[in-house]
């Protein structure tokens, strides 16, 4: 079979270097590194394309039922973010008195708060009421977690629109006159 051999440079304490040599057969490995023959597979690529192991992962292993999952828990806490988020961005971007510049700064305050950091206070709470492992809880982290950047980027949103209050003026129809 092929060997390998590596050099190991090692620095001592009374600054020498040290070159130590070490070779290492790949027959000792062979049960960790696939092989054809006698060429030595990559680890990351397959021998070959195998349609048959996509129908089992989808099947035997519920990848179905993960997949749903997944649609599920997207599709609803996206919606309920967006349709929390979207009137208290628009009250925040409309009205400017003290009330609002401190609720937008406690959504930008949340921002700078680390996912990690609450973490196990999550959990607790979580637990306690007999939502974690369920899909109801996962709607609610996510909701939770994403609320302070969906309102600061809304908020951001609804700032750049124009202010449109519809006037006597605006509302009168006029017609062409007949008379040209």
């Amino acid at each position: 079979m092929s060997e390998v051999a590596i050099h190991l440079y090692c620095r001592r304490s009374d600054g020498t270097i040290e070159d130590a040599q070490h070779t290492f057969d790949l027959s000792d490995f062979g049960g960790f590194l696939p092989a054809v023959g006698d060429k030595i597979l990559d680890p990351g690529v397959p021998a070959s394309l195998d349609f048959g192991n996509f129908v089992r992962a989808w099947t035997v292993g519920d990848f179905a039922v993960a997949t749903w999952n997944s649609l599920l828990t997207t599709v609803v806490s996206s919606v309920l973010t967006v349709a929390i988020a979207a009137p208290c961005a628009y009250y925040l971007s409309r009205v400017d008195n003290k009330l609002t510049r401190g609720l937008s700064l406690y959504f930008i305050l949340g921002l700078g708060i680390p996912a990690q950091v609450i973490l196990i206070p999550l959990f607790v709470m979580l637990n306690k009421v007999y939502l974690t492992d369920s899909i109801i809880g996962l709607n609610l982290v996510y909701i939770g977690v994403s609320m302070p950047f969906t309102v600061f980027l809304l908020t951001a949103f609804f700032r750049s629109l124009p202010c449109w209050s519809p006037s006597p003026r605006l509302m009168t129809l006029s017609w062409p006159s007949a008379s040209r």
